[in-house]
């Protein structure tokens, strides 16, 4: 048998191929690889950094320590930060809730609104009893000097009773009683005015003040029940404008003389 050319040559070299793979390890016969650990990508720095402490030798293990007391470090000031916080938040709130407290003073504490206990409501309208009232500051505290003459006596009595049964100096200035004096009679214990409308109605001014009868009857004192004579006319004169106006520096004529108007019978 004759072998055709270059046979000889692919059998010499299809042996050793068989030979090669007859001879191979087991190892390589088959595709196994040994299961290992796998990191999962994106591990924290500080797993790997321990890692590499652990097995590149002591420099490597020096730098992890020295780096975990360092990260030991921040984290303990971290801690510090935040209890400094919330003390400072935990006093802001509390000095917070003391000024709310603060500012809502209860009913009834005198300046919880800025005014006197029994202050009249600033936002409601003017009553005629609260324009008397504004200006009793300017004249019903002080009670004046006592006029002179005999007028000023009567008056001085007529004061000394009504202190007696407890009507308030301050209610009092002997001044504006001298003053409405003047003006409602002109200091005649006798005037009676015949003119006006409570004559016509049957009840005319008389006296020293010029009260109408049924007036001094209402606001005269026990053994002062002539309304003629200028001490006991004085006496329900003045009884009836504190009851009245609050003062007699209130009464309308005193008011109107203050604030530069003429006077007005009251």
């Amino acid at each position: 048998m004759i072998n055709a050319p270059g046979s000889a040559r692919v059998s010499s070299l299809r042996v050793p191929s068989q030979d090669f793979a007859s001879a191979r390890p087991d190892a390589l016969s088959g595709g196994r690889v040994q299961a290992s650990h796998c990191p999962k990508p994106g591990s924290d720095f500080a797993s790997r950094f321990q890692q590499d402490g652990f097995s590149a030798g002591p420099a490597k293990g020096a730098q992890f320590k020295e780096f975990m007391e360092g990260l030991s470090g921040v984290v303990e000031q971290l801690q510090q930060i935040a209890q400094m916080l919330q003390s400072i938040l935990g006093n802001g709130a509390a000095a917070a809730g003391g000024a709310a407290a603060g500012a809502q003073a209860p009913a009834g504490v005198s300046g919880a609104s800025g005014a006197a206990p029994g202050a009249s409501n600033a936002g409601g309208a003017p009553s005629a009893g609260d324009s008397f009232q504004a200006g009793s500051a300017q004249s019903a505290g002080a009670t004046g000097d006592m006029p002179k003459g005999e007028v000023g006596d009567w008056i001085k009595q007529a004061m000394e009773i009504l202190k007696a049964a407890g009507v308030p100096v301050d209610k009092m200035n002997p001044q504006d009683i001298a003053k409405i004096i003047e003006h409602e009679s002109s200091g005649n214990p006798n005037a009676i005015n015949l003119t006006d409308q409570n004559a016509k109605d049957g009840h005319p001014s008389i006296g020293l003040m010029q009260t109408i009868q049924p007036t001094f009857d209402a606001f005269k004192l026990p053994g002062h029940d002539n309304i003629r004579n200028p001490v006991d006319n004085i006496v329900a004169a003045v009884r009836y404008a504190v009851d009245r106006y609050g003062s007699v520096s209130n009464t309308p004529g005193i008011q109107a003389m203050n604030s530069g108007s003429g006077y007005v019978g009251y």
